[in-house]
């Protein structure tokens, strides 16, 4: 379980050595690096000393010797003349200058030394002359004595004539010697200041370098105060950490133990120092797979726990009691190369017992869930049954003899039966999508065909808006695909009725594309319209959702056909998605796997089911035996309208009918009313504009009682209808009691306070009689019983659960999610004072008055247990049947 850690040394967390560098080690570096330099200098200048003395003492000896031959010369010739004068005694003087003569000239044209200068033009026909002179004379110098005084005037004579020649040998050599002296002091001058420059850059750059290691030193230095620094930071982490930290050699002994150690398991630091881990921490029954974890780690170095991250095990107390810990195990090595390991331990015995506590309170409302939803599949069901045969019914009934009073009442009682089966048969959808009982059916499908009928469908109201539609389909012979016709429609037609519904004076452009792999088809539709703001994109396909929710809006619709959309291309496997900018249009696109049709398949036929027409209608108004009232209805709803206008006419009163707010406040301008009904929720003018407006201008029925009708019923919305001029408000859908109210009124007879006009609950009836045997005959006897017994559990948990501890329900926004859920519930099942109360809670909580909301929960306690009486009662007397 936990990693164990090397044997060795004590191992703690220690602090960083500080440098020994000092100013005196710097300061003997750079001494030294002097030093070396003078060296060089010194050297270098020595050197150059010695070459040019060198130099010098060569070129002075040849040129002695190039000026001692003409000496040598004239004392030749003057020991030729003193022979003339004092005879033959002075012959041997004359034989040794002429030796010595000889030898000059000899050397010069033997000698190396006179090599370069021997081969200049201009010296040697001196030379050779000179020579010739002297190799002349040189048998009678040898010769007898005679002989020599007998040719005396001859040599005289011929040495006087090489005077010249012997001159130029002496000057021409020195000047050659003395150039090529000069050239070589030259030349070892230039290597002398190449040796001084690279001497100069070997200084800079000994200094540069002296520079750098300066710097490094001083890098080093604060690297080595950084690591101590961190070093003793670490030590203080790990020492406070509330983390165990625990360090072990590899043989598993525990060499530190910090202080969350010692809090977690119950140790002191002392106590474990020197033991194993496997003793001190490890859980009995887990020791047998320590052991073979560790023994297999040394064996085949394979890591499983060290280095793998958290992992979630189970460790041992002092007092013997295991409890859940989340360990992570490192693996380091000490500066003698031995290997330690570190643990990290957290004890997470709380936070497993909220996961858990979690994990049930998930359970139990994904189980409230799956009954909400099979409550709702029971019910769409049971309403769709009865909605069908009433549907059929009205179908047969407008093949007989009617009136026309009775055609147009049959034909607004057919559009209303045929919405609300839309309406169901959409929640239908997604109960059945959200359980995944709803099956694929693929056939053989004409997609262009299909999209064809989809657009033709849609093409009337489209131009009604101005709209114009475009296809772009599928090459020819490449449509016929495998896919659920059914389901493509019903996706199609919501993504192109949005279109419609959302673009005016625009166009609309439907795609088909075969994206190339996976069999992937994909079709968009994009339009001109109104376009979705960027928060609202991921929001429009979400249940309910209806981004236009003003009082002045455009479209309406229950928010559920994105939602079933969506539902639907995931369970074929596909996904829709949109991109949209506000005022620029929008691109909804689904992407769904549609394999090729095989070879030779043809397309099976899509039936669809009927929609029965609306009956032609008819204006018959009905006089009654009353004072006739003119009224002006506005509402921007037909079937509203024909509902409300047949009620009034049948009384014998005259209407006015006008289909939005502007329309209405012109009405009222031009022509007097005696009441005026006003809509609240109108495009282009809502209701409270319409108000103002008629209350402002100076016309036929500015001061006419309007009353409100309007399913906007909070206090605090009649209290703005009110504030805008308005006298009453009715809450749809209107009866005929209801229109009486606001008769009344008209008349200058009282009307009720300006509340939303409802039957109030008899304080002795608090459960709805006539809503559970309307419920009877729709579900069965014996199943409303079951449901209701359902009820009747979920109503008693949750208002323990409320009066057990109210204090407790500091989130609002759950306990507003329970009490409009608990709401629903008993609007369901006709608890109409539990119904009331729920609501006026869910008002004060939604107004923001949180604090009396609290203060009134316990009023829950007496209106349930009267409640709950009451249908026991009930079920008494059905058992007794």
């Amino acid at each position: 379980m936990f990693a164990k850690v090397p044997s060795g040394a004590r191992t703690g967390l220690k602090t960083g050595a500080k440098p020994r560098t000092t100013l005196l080690h710097y300061a003997t570096f750079v001494v030294a690096i002097a030093t070396l330099a003078g060296m060089v200098w010194f050297v270098a200048s020595d050197f150059a000393a010695k070459v040019e003395s060198l130099a010098k003492a060569r070129s002075d000896n040849v040129q002695w010797s190039l000026s001692q031959v003409e000496v040598e010369y004239l004392v030749f010739d003057h020991a030729l003349r003193d022979v003339g004068v004092h005879g033959i005694d002075a012959l041997p003087q004359l034989r040794q200058h002429f030796d010595i003569l000889y030898s000059r000239i000899d050397t010069l044209r033997s000698s190396d030394l006179f090599r370069e200068v021997r081969e200049q033009a201009d010296f040697q026909p001196a030379l050779a002359e000179t020579w010739a002179a002297i190799t002349d004379a040189l048998p009678y110098i040898d010769g007898p004595d005679q002989m020599l005084l007998d040719n005396l005037d001859a040599l005289i004579t011929r040495f006087d004539a090489i005077h010249d020649d012997v001159r130029m040998l002496g000057l021409h050599g020195i000047s050659f010697f003395a150039e090529r002296s000069d050239e070589r002091r030259e030349g070892i001058a230039e290597t002398l200041n190449r040796v001084a420059a690279i001497t100069l850059v070997l200084v800079f750059i000994l200094t540069l370098l002296i520079f750098m290691l300066w710097r490094f030193s001083r890098v080093l230095h604060s690297h080595a105060e950084d690591a101590r620094l961190s070093a003793d930071r670490i030590s203080a982490v790990v020492t406070t950490a509330l983390d165990a930290v625990v360090v072990s050699d590899r043989s598993g002994v525990i060499q530190e133990f910090n202080g969350g150690a010692e809090d977690i398991f119950g140790y002191t630091r002392d106590e474990v120092l020197g033991r194993t881990i496997e003793d001190v921490m490890v859980p009995p029954h887990l020791r047998k797979a320590h052991a073979e974890g560790f023994h297999h780690y040394v064996t085949t170095g394979e890591r499983r726990v060290i280095g793998r991250g958290r992992i979630k095990l189970e460790a041992r107390r002092k007092n013997g009691s295991t409890f859940p810990v989340e360990l992570s195990v490192s693996a380091t090595r000490q500066q003698d190369g031995a290997e330690i390991f570190v643990a990290f331990l957290r004890d997470i015995t709380g936070r497993v017992a909220t996961e858990q506590a979690l994990r049930q309170a998930r359970d139990k409302a994904m189980a409230g869930e799956r009954a909400k939803a099979e409550l709702l599949a029971v019910m769409s069901h049971e309403m769709r049954t009865p909605l069908n045969g009433m549907l059929g019914t009205l179908e047969l009934l407008g093949e007989t003899d009617l009136s026309a009073r009775q055609k147009k009442y049959l034909s607004v009682a057919n559009r209303s039966g045929q919405l609300l089966l839309h309406h169901v048969n959409d929640v239908l959808d997604v109960a059945r999508l959200e359980s995944g009982k709803m099956g694929i059916d693929r056939r053989v499908v004409d997609l262009s065909d299909l999209v064809r009928d989809v657009v033709e469908g849609q093409q009337t109201v489209a131009e009604a808006a101005g709209n114009a539609i475009e296809v772009s389909l599928l090459p020819p012979g490449k449509s016929l695909v495998v896919s659920d016709p059914v389901r493509l429609r019903q996706i199609l037609l919501n993504l192109v009725g949005n279109a419609v519904k959302f673009t005016r004076n625009g166009m609309i452009h439907i795609s088909v594309d075969r994206l190339g792999y996976d069999d992937m088809v994909e079709i968009s539709v994009s339009d001109t319209g109104i376009g979705i703001a960027p928060e609202d994109i991921e929001r429009v396909f979400s249940d309910f959702v209806t981004l236009d929710a003003t009082y002045d809006r455009q479209n309406t619709g229950t928010g559920l056909g994105l939602g079933i959309a969506r539902r639907m291309a995931r369970a074929m496997n596909g996904d829709i998605g949109v991109e949209s900018e506000p005022g620029e249009g929008s691109l909804f696109w689904i992407r769904i796997p549609m394999p090729p049709a095989p070879v030779g398949a043809t397309a099976e036929v899509d039936v669809l089911a009927p929609v029965v027409p609306l009956l032609p209608e008819a204006t018959t108004p009905a006089e009654r035996g009353q004072a006739p009232l003119r009224i002006l209805v506005v509402e921007d709803n037909e079937i509203n309208r024909l509902v409300v206008r047949e009620m009034l006419e049948t009384a014998g009163h005259s209407v006015t009918e006008a289909k939005d707010g502007l329309e209405g406040a012109d009405a009222a301008r031009d022509h007097s009313f005696d009441l005026i009904l006003m809509d609240i929720s109108m495009p282009h003018m809502d209701g409270i504009e319409a108000t103002r407006l008629i209350r402002a201008r100076d016309g036929a029925s500015s001061g006419a009682p309007i009353v409100a009708l309007t399913a906007h019923a909070m206090l605090e919305e009649i209290s703005r209808f009110k504030a805008a001029g308005m006298d009453h408000s009715l809450t749809k859908p209107i009866t005929r009691e209801a229109l009486q109210i606001a008769l009344n009124l008209a008349r200058g007879k009282p009307a009720s306070p300006d509340e939303p006009a409802q039957s109030a609950p008899d304080a002795d009836t608090p459960v709805d009689q006539s809503r559970l045997d309307t419920m009877a005959q729709e579900v069965g006897a014996d199943r409303l019983a079951k449901l209701v017994d359902a009820f009747l559990a979920e109503a008693d948990r949750t208002v323990d659960g409320l009066t057990a501890a109210p204090q407790a329900a500091s989130d609002d926004h759950a306990l507003l999610a329970t009490l409009h859920h608990l709401a629903g519930s008993a609007a369901v099942f006709g608890a109409r004072d539990l119904h009331d109360w729920l609501a006026e809670m869910e008002r004060l909580g939604k107004s923001g008055q949180t604090g009396q909301m609290h203060d009134r929960l316990p009023e829950i306690a007496a209106i349930w247990a009267r409640t709950r009486s009451r249908y026991s009662d009930m079920q008494t007397a059905d058992s007794r049947k």
